[in-house]
């Protein structure tokens, strides 16, 4: 079921891309449209096409939430919209060759 955090947060979307999980109940995706939230599946047996969600999850994680204690979430939404912006812009990318895009 839905938190209320989570249905804030549900209101201002307009897309979800999930995989096939089966905790993407009917309950959830019913929620999803009475919000008009349009769910997108990722395609059926494409293990690399949620790679890039799992990646920026994962440096999300190691890079920014491991280090702070955000105090609210006032806050919490402030680092994560300043690490989104560096992720971006100002990091360096591997595929790149190191260099700044």
């Amino acid at each position: 079921m839905l938190t209320m955090a989570e249905a804030g947060v549900v209101s201002r979307s307009r897309v979800l891309i999930c995989d096939r999980d089966r905790k993407w109940s009917h309950e959830i995706r019913r929620r999803l449209l009475d919000a008009v939230v349009r769910v997108v599946l990722i395609p059926e047996r494409a293990p690399n096409a949620n790679a890039y969600a799992e990646r920026f999850v994962r440096s999300i994680k190691e890079e920014c939430l491991d280090r702070i204690i955000p105090i609210g979430e006032r806050r919490f939404r402030h680092v994560i919209a300043e690490f989104v912006v560096h992720y971006h812009l100002e990091r360096n990318q591997q595929g790149l060759d190191n260099v700044r895009t």
